[in-house]
């Protein structure tokens, strides 16, 4: 009834109420892109970088990985960031991937490359979706 009431005032204004639902879902749709979207200008940089580190599995291959998180608390108890903000470490020193939501600096080169994994946070696996993926040179504690 409130909503045929309010279709009937927005067509009484000259609005489809149609035409404004499929742009809540255009918006919607857009905010979901932009909060994966990358800065491709830093694809292939150079940079050091502040965060919280979360041991990962290595890869195939051996190396070592973890995350770099921005907030301490995303560690444990909150979902994680959202792809674009969340970055997968490839750590040359294996020495440098140890720790559990210690607030670390990394440095390296900076890629644009989505990686999904899953991370052991306590006693729980949490999927983790990377956007990026920085080969580090050094992690600083």
């Amino acid at each position: 009834a409130k909503a045929n009431r309010i279709e009937t005032g927005l067509q009484a204004a000259g609005i489809d109420a149609e035409w404004l639902l499929a742009q809540r879902r255009v918006v919607a749709d857009r905010r979901r892109l932009a909060a994966v979207a990358v800065n491709v200008a830093l694809d292939g940089e150079r940079v050091e970088i502040a965060g919280f580190l979360v041991p990962a599995p290595p890869i195939g291959n051996g190396v070592p990985t973890a995350y770099l998180l921005p907030d301490r608390g995303v560690c444990s108890h909150l979902p994680p960031s959202p792809p674009n903000q969340l970055i997968r470490l490839r750590i040359t020193d294996p020495r440098d991937a140890g720790g559990f939501c210690i607030p670390v600096i990394v440095r390296g080169t900076l890629r644009a490359e989505e990686v999904r994994h899953e991370a052991r946070i306590h006693d729980h696996a949490v999927p983790m979706w990377s956007a990026w993926v920085l080969e580090t040179d050094r992690v600083s504690y």
